[in-house]
């Protein structure tokens, strides 16, 4: 799964870190993902509440990335033994585009960020 910042100038591909933490203490917090040399920041949310809400959106985007990995393999199983129609094209393609939205993950501003 990619992750794209919140000023969206960078994109981290989780397979590459080793986590993502919230970083800083009071107005400074933020957060930020590492990898053994460097730590990435992803976004800025004001307060312990706001960062720990965007990390859970993230522990979710990631559990369902994880699931349509698990899920496309069987589905392409699937359409590989039988013929397709036109509506198996169209199935398909709608499967291909759903599973690429669930494979990135954009980092939200923090006024979208409920508190």
């Amino acid at each position: 799964m990619l992750i794209r910042s919140q000023n969206k100038q960078m994109l981290v591909n989780l397979e590459k870190i080793s986590g993502i933490e919230v970083a800083g203490q009071g107005s400074e917090m933020c957060i930020v993902a590492r990898d053994p040399k460097t730590a990435y920041l992803l976004g800025a949310y004001g307060d312990l509440q706001g960062n720990i809400q965007v990390l859970d959106m993230i522990q979710e985007a990631y559990t369902e990335a994880e699931f349509a990995k698990a899920t496309i393999v069987e589905t392409v199983k699937a359409f590989k033994e039988t013929p397709r129609t036109e509506l198996d094209e169209k199935l398909i393609e709608a499967i291909r585009k759903t599973f690429a939205e669930n494979m990135r993950f954009q980092m939200p501003q923090d006024d979208k960020v409920k508190r």
